[in-house]
């Protein structure tokens, strides 16, 4: 979160604010963002998934944002999302148990911090769930800068949360503003922290070998930025996306779009080692920085690697399916989204179902000038895209806008559960609802049967 606020604040024009609130107001305008188009395609119907319903806890903050979610062993469902009271108030972060049954368990997180962003929780096969998280004590750069980690085996109770960055490297002398969101992931008997450094200026990767006890020292993945994902095949290679700037470009691109941004791949394994990067997208796509987070999905046995990112000029960001059968050397690409180019689609996720090597895909769009999540499932192998069907109902708004009530948040998650005899398709998103009048982000889950 820091480098994403610390760049509008740069943007701001360099004036004397004679009063807190006049810097206030000029920093929530800019977080307002640009005017997404105006479209009027029909709105679509949901078919796959079952009813959506919100599953953070109604009254406890301002507003809810940017899910993560992970399985438990019996099919349950846990999830972390960040609750907010406002841009420079306080947050914290709530884990939620959906049972296989439907019933809710909302538990906070205890608070060490003033500030929570980030968080990303990954299953392992030990049954435990970990997860991080970023959290600061406000101020602008953050102060006191920590990636926090937990974990679980009921969803319910949560180890006591504490810091695994590596500060001597990555946050010297309490830097202020030094990191920034962690993924984490386990592969090959080991757990992996990633995390942006921004006095490294890129990707950084811990490694523990004892269940999360310890950490080696962290170590770099090449021009890798602080939106990225991660996927591990079953071969326990680790694919790491990231939307990152072209090489050699110069200035400022444009964080709702430029040509001058990249997405790109790199692969290790589950000793921390990377190799160098390979571009994904175009040459000439625009990519957005914000609302962009490129997702990453691997099928191994069937030899393909898959990536989803938005791109397109003004605004009208079109999302897209990119293959490589190659480990990322070449890609083909394919458009997910099967209306005119005119909309905003955005926030993708992707889940491979290993079963079949079906691919789905979720994302945000305003195709209809309402706002939905909207799911499509490609054929194995990228050549193709079904048509697109709603997943939730139509949000109170739709904008651009961050740190803010009506905050869409930068990702979500989709998860297939295939263990047993589970076909399971999970979706986890943010959407505004009206509250009194308020376009207000809640956490939100629907999910679907999956074919055998």
């Amino acid at each position: 979160m820091n480098r994403r606020l610390k760049v509008v604040l740069v943007a701001l024009p360099v004036v004397v604010v004679a009063a807190a609130g006049g810097f206030i107001l000029k920093v929530k305008a800019s977080m307002r963002g640009p005017a997404p188009p105006v479209c009027r395609a029909p709105e679509l119907a949901r078919r796959t998934f079952g009813p959506p319903r919100q599953i953070s806890a109604p009254g406890k903050g301002t507003y809810d944002i940017e899910p993560s979610a992970a399985l438990l062993p019996d099919g349950d469902l846990v999830a972390i999302y960040n609750t907010r009271t406002g841009l420079f108030g306080d947050s914290w972060l709530e884990s939620v148990l959906l049972t296989r049954d439907g019933k809710v368990t909302t538990t906070p997180l205890p608070r060490v911090k003033s500030q929570y962003f980030d968080v990303w929780l990954a299953d392992g096969a030990d049954g435990v769930v970990r997860a991080v998280w970023l959290g600061h004590n406000g101020g602008r750069p953050e102060r006191d800068m920590e990636v926090g980690y937990s974990e679980t085996t009921d969803g319910v109770h949560w180890t006591p949360g504490r810091p695994v960055e590596d500060d001597a490297q990555d946050c010297p002398g309490a830097m202020r503003g030094c990191m920034d969101k962690p993924m984490i992931v386990t592969a090959g008997g080991a757990t992996l922290v990633f995390y942006y450094s921004e006095a490294k200026g890129g990707l950084r990767v811990r490694r523990s070998v004892d269940q999360g006890r310890t950490f080696a020292p962290s170590t770099a993945i090449e021009n890798g930025d602080a939106y990225a994902n991660v996927a591990v095949g079953a071969s326990g290679a680790v694919y790491v996306v990231s939307q990152t700037g072209k090489p050699g470009a110069t200035g400022h691109p444009d964080r709702y779009g430029d040509a001058r941004n990249d997405v790109e791949l790199v692969v290790g394994d589950h000793q921390g080692n990377f190799g160098k990067p390979a571009r994904v997208s175009a040459d000439d796509d625009v990519v957005p920085f914000f609302f962009s987070n490129p997702g990453v999905a691997v099928d191994e046995p069937r030899g393909a690697l898959y990536v989803v990112y938005p791109a397109g000029p003004d605004h009208r960001w079109d999302l897209w399916l990119a293959t490589s059968r190659d480990r990322g050397a070449s890609w083909s690409r394919v458009k997910v989204n099967d209306d005119a180019p005119c909309a905003s689609h955005m926030a993708p996720q992707v889940a491979l179902d290993g079963a079949t090597g079906v691919v789905h895909v979720t994302w945000l769009e305003n195709r209809s000038g309402a706002g939905r999540l909207v799911y499509a499932a490609c054929a194995p192998g990228g050549a193709t895209c079904g048509g697109n069907e709603a997943v939730s109902e139509p949000f109170a708004s739709f904008t651009f806008a961050r740190h803010s009530p009506d905050w869409l948040g930068e990702y979500g998650t989709l998860r297939v559960d295939r263990a047993g005899e589970r076909g399971v398709l999970h979706s986890v998103w943010t959407q505004t609802v009206d509250e009194g009048g308020t376009p207000t982000a809640r956490i939100f889950h629907a999910e679907a049967a999956l074919a055998r």
